[in-house]
């Protein structure tokens, strides 16, 4: 016997959709094939709803397990939300940690039907990738593939049905990789959880036929359609992705084939009232089609359609936004352009509108500092490589990691000469780290495709959010010796420096785990908010070298205006990690909200140019 993990993830409101789903595998199953069906959700599902799920067994044995999640969403304040999308399918990015017995599973959405079985899909191997999915044929497809910087030899894929290999997931920490990105991608377009998958993971994906996901903008697509005829008459899985659901609109293809095992479930009397409520729909369409005014979006577009006398006019107008999104390379971009894009990211993010040119909140004059502090030694101590030299000058060279390279080229390194841990990074990104615990297990070629990516010109963190101090950085990249603690973790110590003086800290916990986030006033006591990142339980004391710690940070802060002085420690000895000048790029939400004003009360802008907040008091613990 063969048996097949399938998760899930919804609400329960879409419990009866998931019902269809479940029918149609069952029917379709193998005599000797077995099902466990794992199905992640918010806590909302009844236990009305679970006895119904439990009633499809009349066609097949099954098992089926549930895991209420309580933890916030990362990624709730997504500026993409669509009604046919719940929320909870933002826990896909959360599923190695949440499913943690499970190596393989194959993960759907609720709005397709099986139609064959899911053998051929269940054995594929994928024992060196991520997961397997689909490429995406749909139109707008080569629009995320652009906007994503998804090189030109990958593919963009739709991962509404995937083969997720979690035991690699879990090894490389994927889930952590996940969330960084949508942390760094946030208000700057909108996404859904799989153009996340697709950043985060397209390197390590193993392309699957697309009989395993064949939706319905296949079909409309001419050009997609001739490729993948085949797959057309043999289809495994008929998925609806797009708004048009088979529960909401009669003409989408395969309707038949979806009521048919709508019968088959014990909600059916459900569907019979939405199928009546198409029927009235269908009456008023064939008004509207006469004579309407629409606002319809196509391709990405937004256009006004009108309709008269079943004549259908389009007319488009770009929005200002559209247009100088479409710009964001151009160098030529100016001052106000870019206040524009920053104003509307800002409020997608963080929740309200900002005003930049009289900031009072700590984001706001992060922004201000964007736009108007243009000084060159912002670009020096921003540049990985060449804030190595000021903080020798400052506060000595024993407290740099050791360098072990620095390099123009990923093609430069000469890997046998590296030791058997390392980290490689590039000097003008965010994120861009390869971690090497263990030479002989890198994939060199692999490295260096990810290297000679992250140099490329439009990889320069300045563009996703116009963090000046990366806009003239000259990349490359460096090597540094890995270090961490004894038992595997490593604290991360950020000092934020108002006016040169440290005002408050966090400390990053577990980062290889469950990355969490513990604010700290400058007597160690723990502060009441959070922004992103949960508070962990753990109690954190207070490092025996803190004293030092703060007198680093003063000495590395002295010269700007604000600064995020990074540092590790390593039993008592202290590490120099970065000087971050736009926390989080100034576009992550404090909860509560009225921290986000406390905090920039901390830090004085000049206010001959347009500034605002208060100046913070220099703690008398810190020594001059």
């Amino acid at each position: 016997m063969t048996n097949i993990d399938i998760g899930f993830v919804i609400d329960d409101g879409y419990v009866k959709y998931c019902s269809v789903v479940i029918a149609s595998i069952l029917k379709n199953s193998k005599a000797d094939e077995t099902f466990t069906f794992h199905i992640i959700n918010d806590g909302s599902i009844t236990q009305e709803s679970k006895n119904k799920l439990a009633q499809l067994k009349h066609i097949k044995d099954f098992e089926i397990k549930y895991y209420a999640q309580n933890k916030k969403l990362h990624h709730e304040q997504r500026n993409d939300t669509r009604a046919d999308i719940p929320m909870v399918t933002n826990y896909r990015m959360m599923i190695s940690s949440i499913l943690k017995d499970i190596d393989k599973i194959i993960f759907m959405d609720a709005d397709l039907i099986i139609v064959d079985s899911l053998s051929e899909l269940w054995n594929t191997n994928i024992d060196n990738y991520y997961m397997a999915c689909c490429p995406s044929t749909e139109e707008g497809a080569s629009y995320y593939q652009r906007s994503l910087d998804i090189p030109d030899n990958y593919k963009y894929c739709n991962t509404g049905v995937m083969l997720a290999n979690l035991k690699l997931w879990r090894q490389n920490h994927i889930e952590d990789l996940l969330f960084e990105k949508e942390k760094k991608y946030r208000g700057i377009y909108k996404y859904y959880d799989q153009c996340i998958f697709n950043i985060t993971l397209y390197d390590k994906i193993l392309y699957l036929n697309q009989k395993f996901n064949f939706r319905p903008a296949v079909w409309d697509n001419k050009k997609a359609l001739s490729k993948f005829h085949k797959d057309k008459n043999n289809p495994v899985i008929i998925h609806w992705a797009s708004p048009y659901k088979p529960w909401n609109n009669k003409n989408v293809k395969h309707f038949d084939d979806y009521k048919k095992y709508t019968k088959l479930t014990p909600f059916y009397n459900d569907f019979k009232e939405l199928y009546k409520e198409l029927n009235k729909n269908a009456r008023k369409e064939l008004v509207q089609n006469l004579f309407s005014i629409k606002n319809q979006t196509h391709k990405f577009k937004k256009y006004k359609v009108i309709t008269l006398a079943g004549v259908k006019i389009k007319i488009h107008k770009k929005s200002k936004l559209e247009k100088l999104l479409a710009r964001k390379y151009d160098p030529n971009l100016s001052l106000d352009d870019k206040k524009y894009i920053i104003e509307h990211q800002f409020e997608q993010a963080v929740g309200y509108k900002p005003n930049i040119d009289n900031p009072k909140s700590f984001n706001e004059k992060l922004q201000w500092l964007k736009l108007y502090n243009e000084d060159p030694l912002l670009t020096k101590c921003a540049d990985k490589y060449l804030v190595r030299d000021y903080v020798k000058e400052k506060i000595g060279e024993e407290y740099l990691i050791p360098l072990l390279g620095v390099w123009d080229s990923p093609d430069e390194i000469d890997f046998d000469k590296l030791p058997e841990q390392f980290v490689l990074k590039v000097n003008w990104g965010s994120g861009q780290n390869i971690i090497v615990k263990d030479k002989s297990k890198l994939d060199i070629k692999e490295a260096k495709a990810k290297l000679k990516e992250w140099l490329k010109p439009h990889s320069n963190h300045y563009y996703f959010g116009f963090e000046w101090c990366y806009k003239n950085i000259q990349p490359k990249i460096i090597a540094e010796k890995y270090i961490e603690q004894i038992d595997g973790n490593l604290l991360d110590y950020k000092i934020f420096c108002n006016n040169g003086n440290p005002s408050f800290l966090f400390v990053g916990i577990d980062r290889h785990k469950d990355l969490k986030f513990n604010f700290y006033d400058l007597d160690f006591n723990l502060l009441p908010f959070k922004q992103h990142y949960d508070v962990s339980n753990k109690k954190i004391p207070k490092p025996e070298c803190f004293q030092e710690m703060l007198n680093v940070a003063k000495k590395l802060s002295k010269d700007f205006l604000h600064a995020r002085i990074d540092l590790f420690l390593i039993g008592n000895k202290i590490y120099f990690g970065e000087i971050t000048f736009y926390h989080f790029n100034g576009l992550e939400a404090f909860e509560p909200v009225e921290w986000d004003y406390k905090l920039g009360e901390m830090l004085t802008l000049p206010a001959s140019q347009n500034g605002g907040g208060g100046q913070g008091s220099v703690p008398d613990s810190i020594q001059n």
